[in-house]
């Protein structure tokens, strides 16, 4: 897995078996986790794992 050190490298990751992007804006644009975070947290748990970034 690459290293990840500045926001410039999360910009360039694209969404595969082991990495996960969720918008986490919420309904009045001040932030909350997303509904379905909990599915993708469960199903990295039972595999090898993953990252989740949320935005």
């Amino acid at each position: 897995m690459r290293e990840i050190t500045t926001l410039a490298d999360i910009a360039t990751l694209q969404e595969n078996i082991s990495v996960e992007c969720k918008l986490a804006q919420g309904h009045d644009g001040k932030g909350a986790l997303p509904k379905d975070l909990w599915e993708t947290y469960s199903a990295f748990s039972n595999t090898s794992g993953g990252d989740i970034f949320l935005v």
